[in-house]
């Protein structure tokens, strides 16, 4: 199902030790935001995300055990795939997607891009010589993704999406999410959803400062205090 390529990047992220990154992210109807990454093996994950107006999303899991810090500062105790579907809007972008390439048998519940196969080299046009990118064959799969790969060092540098739709109920329910947390950005949501049908939109990420099996002790100690 996979090329050669993307099966040696799958099998380096699923068996790493530690992980960790920065990134942004951008897409249709979205400012783009930033986030942090940070992972080590066995059970400790932390997630940072911050719009572009300033508020902050962090999920921080200690072996299951997950604390969400959420948008309007309200704190939640629970476990960790409860987390990931507690903070749906970014799930599906970010850390679900992360979460999955690190953790194969993680279920998130959200959309997994090892769904929309089979997977192609070069389908999109190569903005630089060393990058490549592999994606699910869009004659097959409506929604599509697409993962810009360094082959020498096998890590995902972006990630695009292109979904379709043929009804607006995908802008209601962003406009509902973000009430409250980014009134502008809802009612850009709540104007499309008006409009009537979309044809489609893409959302992505960026992946930066990205580092494999190298989590000292002193970061993790700052990252994960309770661990």
């Amino acid at each position: 199902m996979y090329p050669a390529l993307l099966k040696k990047v799958l099998d380096k992220y699923a068996s790493c030790e530690s992980y960790n990154n920065t990134g942004s992210e951008y897409g249709y109807l979205k400012s783009e935001s930033t986030f942090k990454t940070y992972f080590c093996r066995p059970g400790l994950f932390r997630f940072e995300i911050t719009s572009c107006t300033g508020n902050r999303l962090t999920i921080c899991s200690v072996n299951d055990d997950a604390i969400v810090q959420m948008w309007d500062g309200e704190s939640i105790e629970t476990d960790l795939k409860s987390a990931i579907k507690s903070t749906i809007g970014v799930a599906d972008q970010s850390i679900a997607f992360i979460l999955k390439l690190l953790m194969p048998d993680f279920e998130s519940g959200s959309l997994e891009f090892t769904k929309f196969g089979p997977f192609l080299e070069n389908t999109l046009p190569a903005e630089d010589d060393e990058l490549i990118w592999v994606g699910s064959d869009p004659s097959k799969n409506l929604h599509t993704e697409n993962l810009r790969i360094n082959p020498r060092t096998l890590e995902i540098v972006e990630r695009k999406v292109l979904v379709y739709t043929t009804e607006s109920l995908a802008a209601k329910n962003a406009a509902a999410y973000f009430k409250d947390s980014d009134p502008a950005m809802s009612k850009a949501y709540s104007q499309t959803a008006e409009e009537g049908a979309q044809v489609g939109f893409i959302f992505g990420a960026r992946y930066n400062d990205i580092v494999f099996d190298d989590f000292s002790e002193e970061l993790k100690s700052d990252i994960f205090p309770n661990s």
